[in-house]
Protein backbone atom coordinates (compact mmCIF):
# COMPACT_ATOMS: atom_id res chain seq x y z
CA UNK A 1 0.00 0.00 0.00
CA UNK A 2 1.36 3.28 -1.11
CA UNK A 3 1.89 6.89 1.58
CA UNK A 4 -1.39 8.60 0.14
CA UNK A 5 -3.58 5.68 0.30
CA UNK A 6 -2.68 4.83 3.93
CA UNK A 7 -3.89 9.13 4.19
CA UNK A 8 -7.12 8.39 2.52
CA UNK A 9 -7.70 5.32 4.84
CA UNK A 10 -7.23 7.27 7.93
CA UNK A 11 -9.29 10.20 6.52
CA UNK A 12 -12.02 7.27 5.57
CA UNK A 13 -12.38 5.92 8.69
CA UNK A 14 -11.37 8.90 11.40
CA UNK A 15 -11.85 12.08 9.35
CA UNK A 16 -11.81 14.13 12.87
CA UNK A 17 -9.00 12.61 14.40
CA UNK A 18 -6.24 15.02 15.10
CA UNK A 19 -3.11 14.01 12.60
CA UNK A 20 -1.07 17.04 12.91
CA UNK A 21 -0.82 18.95 15.64
CA UNK A 22 1.69 22.16 15.31
CA UNK A 23 1.75 25.86 17.29
CA UNK A 24 -1.64 25.58 19.04
CA UNK A 25 -3.21 24.51 16.00
CA UNK A 26 -4.88 20.57 15.23
CA UNK A 27 -5.38 19.71 11.23
CA UNK A 28 -7.64 16.53 10.95
CA UNK A 29 -6.91 13.89 8.82
CA UNK A 30 -10.14 14.91 6.75
CA UNK A 31 -8.65 18.54 6.72
CA UNK A 32 -4.82 17.01 5.59
CA UNK A 33 -6.27 14.76 3.01
CA UNK A 34 -8.28 17.68 1.31
CA UNK A 35 -5.12 19.89 1.45
CA UNK A 36 -2.72 17.05 0.20
CA UNK A 37 -5.28 15.98 -2.62
CA UNK A 38 -5.66 19.63 -4.19
CA UNK A 39 -1.85 20.24 -4.10
CA UNK A 40 -1.75 16.40 -5.82
CA UNK A 41 -4.12 17.85 -8.52
CA UNK A 42 -2.63 20.64 -9.17
CA UNK A 43 0.69 19.14 -9.80
CA UNK A 44 -0.74 16.43 -11.31
CA UNK A 45 -2.06 19.33 -14.09
CA UNK A 46 1.20 20.63 -14.49
CA UNK A 47 2.08 17.13 -16.82
CA UNK A 48 5.31 16.62 -15.67
CA UNK A 49 6.93 13.29 -16.60
CA UNK A 50 5.67 10.03 -14.66
CA UNK A 51 8.60 9.72 -11.50
CA UNK A 52 8.97 13.27 -11.70
CA UNK A 53 11.27 14.47 -8.69
CA UNK A 54 9.83 17.59 -6.14
CA UNK A 55 11.91 19.48 -4.23
CA UNK A 56 10.44 19.99 -0.44
CA UNK A 57 11.87 22.71 1.69
CA UNK A 58 9.68 23.97 4.48
CA UNK A 59 10.23 23.95 8.44
CA UNK A 60 8.10 22.28 10.87
CA UNK A 61 4.80 22.94 9.88
CA UNK A 62 1.60 21.59 8.55
CA UNK A 63 2.32 22.85 5.33
CA UNK A 64 5.25 20.48 5.56
CA UNK A 65 3.14 17.46 6.32
CA UNK A 66 0.41 18.88 3.23
CA UNK A 67 3.38 19.11 0.44
CA UNK A 68 4.57 15.74 1.54
CA UNK A 69 1.98 13.84 1.21
CA UNK A 70 0.28 16.11 -1.59
CA UNK A 71 3.90 14.95 -3.77
CA UNK A 72 2.45 11.38 -3.01
CA UNK A 73 -1.16 12.53 -4.38
CA UNK A 74 0.28 13.55 -7.51
CA UNK A 75 2.58 9.71 -7.95
CA UNK A 76 5.38 12.03 -7.96
CA UNK A 77 8.67 11.29 -5.92
CA UNK A 78 9.21 13.56 -2.54
CA UNK A 79 12.70 15.21 -2.06
CA UNK A 80 12.65 16.31 0.93
CA UNK A 81 15.98 18.91 1.42
CA UNK A 82 18.02 19.33 4.44
CA UNK A 83 17.25 22.99 6.08
CA UNK A 84 20.30 23.46 7.24
CA UNK A 85 22.26 23.02 4.29
CA UNK A 86 24.22 26.19 2.79
CA UNK A 87 22.53 27.45 -0.79
CA UNK A 88 25.26 25.95 -2.63
CA UNK A 89 24.54 22.39 -1.48
CA UNK A 90 20.69 23.01 -1.36
CA UNK A 91 21.19 24.27 -5.13
CA UNK A 92 23.28 20.95 -5.91
CA UNK A 93 20.70 18.85 -4.55
CA UNK A 94 17.93 20.17 -7.06
CA UNK A 95 19.97 19.85 -9.31
CA UNK A 96 21.12 16.71 -9.20
CA UNK A 97 17.61 14.98 -8.89
CA UNK A 98 16.41 17.47 -11.32
CA UNK A 99 13.54 18.95 -9.48
CA UNK A 100 11.52 20.61 -12.12
CA UNK A 101 9.29 22.07 -8.58
CA UNK A 102 9.68 23.27 -5.65
CA UNK A 103 7.69 23.64 -2.57
CA UNK A 104 9.60 25.87 -0.19
CA UNK A 105 8.64 28.16 2.80
CA UNK A 106 8.69 31.67 2.83
CA UNK A 107 11.24 31.21 5.84
CA UNK A 108 13.70 30.50 3.52
CA UNK A 109 13.00 33.72 1.06
CA UNK A 110 16.71 35.18 1.88
CA UNK A 111 18.13 32.11 0.21
CA UNK A 112 15.71 30.80 -2.06
CA UNK A 113 16.77 33.61 -4.99
CA UNK A 114 20.58 31.30 -4.47
CA UNK A 115 18.80 28.35 -4.87
CA UNK A 116 17.37 29.10 -8.11
CA UNK A 117 19.88 31.29 -9.47
CA UNK A 118 21.79 30.56 -12.49
CA UNK A 119 20.87 26.56 -14.74
CA UNK A 120 18.60 25.38 -12.09
CA UNK A 121 15.89 22.23 -13.43
CA UNK A 122 13.31 23.97 -11.09
CA UNK A 123 10.47 25.67 -13.70
CA UNK A 124 8.14 26.72 -10.73
CA UNK A 125 7.97 26.86 -6.69
CA UNK A 126 4.95 26.65 -4.96
CA UNK A 127 4.83 28.58 -1.18
CA UNK A 128 3.33 29.50 1.72
CA UNK A 129 3.28 33.51 1.01
CA UNK A 130 4.43 35.55 -1.70
CA UNK A 131 7.80 35.91 -2.05
CA UNK A 132 10.91 37.41 -3.89
CA UNK A 133 12.72 34.44 -6.26
CA UNK A 134 14.87 36.93 -8.33
CA UNK A 135 13.79 36.10 -11.17
CA UNK A 136 10.69 36.48 -13.36
CA UNK A 137 10.97 33.33 -15.72
CA UNK A 138 10.01 30.81 -12.71
CA UNK A 139 6.12 30.97 -11.78
CA UNK A 140 5.23 31.48 -7.97
CA UNK A 141 1.99 29.82 -6.75
CA UNK A 142 0.64 30.08 -3.30
CA UNK A 143 -0.17 26.92 -1.29
CA UNK A 144 -3.19 28.30 0.51
CA UNK A 145 -4.72 29.37 -2.93
CA UNK A 146 -4.26 25.94 -4.42
CA UNK A 147 -6.01 24.52 -1.36
CA UNK A 148 -8.82 27.13 -1.70
CA UNK A 149 -9.60 26.29 -5.53
CA UNK A 150 -12.82 24.26 -6.36
CA UNK A 151 -11.20 23.03 -9.39
CA UNK A 152 -8.43 20.41 -6.90
CA UNK A 153 -11.43 19.81 -4.46
CA UNK A 154 -12.27 16.40 -5.69
CA UNK A 155 -8.59 15.48 -7.25
CA UNK A 156 -7.90 12.44 -4.93
CA UNK A 157 -8.84 9.68 -7.10
CA UNK A 158 -7.20 11.41 -10.35
CA UNK A 159 -3.65 10.71 -8.79
CA UNK A 160 -1.02 9.42 -10.47
CA UNK A 161 1.21 6.40 -10.65
CA UNK A 162 0.22 2.37 -9.59
CA UNK A 163 -0.88 0.25 -7.05
CA UNK A 164 2.95 -1.15 -6.73
CA UNK A 165 4.13 -0.12 -3.61
CA UNK A 166 8.05 -1.05 -4.21
CA UNK A 167 7.99 2.26 -6.56
CA UNK A 168 10.18 5.02 -5.62
CA UNK A 169 8.73 7.34 -3.16
CA UNK A 170 11.51 9.62 -1.99
CA UNK A 171 15.00 10.44 -2.09
CA UNK A 172 16.66 11.53 0.97
CA UNK A 173 20.22 13.37 0.54
CA UNK A 174 22.66 12.98 3.34
CA UNK A 175 23.84 16.40 4.86
CA UNK A 176 27.12 16.32 2.44
CA UNK A 177 29.68 16.93 5.67
CA UNK A 178 32.11 14.69 3.69
CA UNK A 179 31.51 16.17 0.33
CA UNK A 180 28.29 16.51 -1.83
CA UNK A 181 25.55 14.93 -0.57
CA UNK A 182 24.08 12.05 -1.70
CA UNK A 183 20.62 10.67 -2.47
CA UNK A 184 19.44 7.61 -1.04
CA UNK A 185 16.07 6.29 -2.48
CA UNK A 186 13.33 4.75 -0.82
CA UNK A 187 10.23 3.10 -2.46
CA UNK A 188 7.16 3.43 -0.76
CA UNK A 189 7.27 0.10 1.04
CA UNK A 190 10.47 0.94 2.51
CA UNK A 191 8.68 4.37 4.22
CA UNK A 192 6.20 1.61 5.43
CA UNK A 193 8.43 -1.08 7.03
CA UNK A 194 10.96 1.47 8.14
CA UNK A 195 7.63 2.99 9.94
CA UNK A 196 6.59 0.13 11.69
CA UNK A 197 10.16 -1.59 12.61
CA UNK A 198 10.21 2.42 14.38
CA UNK A 199 6.86 1.96 16.12
CA UNK A 200 8.34 -1.58 17.04
CA UNK A 201 11.47 0.08 18.79
CA UNK A 202 9.59 2.51 20.24
CA UNK A 203 6.94 0.61 21.90
CA UNK A 204 4.52 3.06 20.59
CA UNK A 205 0.97 2.46 21.40
CA UNK A 206 -1.18 6.12 21.50
CA UNK A 207 -0.41 9.61 18.80
CA UNK A 208 1.58 12.48 19.25
CA UNK A 209 1.53 16.13 18.98
CA UNK A 210 4.24 18.03 16.66
CA UNK A 211 6.41 20.18 18.37
CA UNK A 212 8.12 23.20 17.78
CA UNK A 213 11.21 22.37 20.37
CA UNK A 214 14.83 21.66 19.54
CA UNK A 215 14.97 18.59 21.73
CA UNK A 216 12.30 15.91 20.04
CA UNK A 217 8.87 15.00 19.04
CA UNK A 218 6.88 13.84 21.91
CA UNK A 219 5.10 10.73 21.98
CA UNK A 220 3.54 9.52 25.10
CA UNK A 221 6.29 9.43 27.30
CA UNK A 222 8.88 8.08 25.07
CA UNK A 223 11.27 10.39 23.22
CA UNK A 224 12.87 10.21 18.97
CA UNK A 225 15.55 12.04 19.30
CA UNK A 226 16.77 13.62 16.07
CA UNK A 227 20.24 15.90 15.23
CA UNK A 228 20.32 18.74 13.33
CA UNK A 229 20.84 17.37 9.61
CA UNK A 230 18.08 15.23 10.63
CA UNK A 231 15.62 18.41 10.69
CA UNK A 232 14.17 18.12 7.80
CA UNK A 233 12.91 14.74 8.04
CA UNK A 234 10.19 15.85 11.21
CA UNK A 235 7.35 16.19 9.14
CA UNK A 236 8.27 12.63 7.65
CA UNK A 237 7.39 11.34 10.71
CA UNK A 238 4.32 13.49 11.98
CA UNK A 239 2.36 12.68 8.99
CA UNK A 240 3.58 8.98 8.43
CA UNK A 241 3.87 7.28 11.90
CA UNK A 242 0.27 9.52 12.47
CA UNK A 243 -1.34 7.71 9.23
CA UNK A 244 -0.01 4.52 10.27
CA UNK A 245 -1.04 4.64 14.13
CA UNK A 246 -4.36 5.45 12.87
CA UNK A 247 -4.69 3.07 9.91
CA UNK A 248 -2.80 0.10 11.18
CA UNK A 249 -3.29 0.01 15.05
CA UNK A 250 -6.88 2.31 15.20
CA UNK A 251 -5.80 4.70 17.97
Amino acid sequence: MKIFELLSKSAGQYPDRSAVSHDGHHTSFAELHIAATALGARLKELKLPEGSRIGLLFENSVEYAISFFGIFAAGFVAVPMDTSLNPESLRFVLADCDASVLLAGSRFRRVLPGIVADETPVKRVISDKKISLGRDDIPLEILDDIIADPRYANGARETGGNDDDGELASIFYTSGSTGKPKGVMLSHRNLVSNTIANLERQAIATGFGFLEKEASFEIGESLISYSAADKYARALLVGVLNTLLVSFIGI
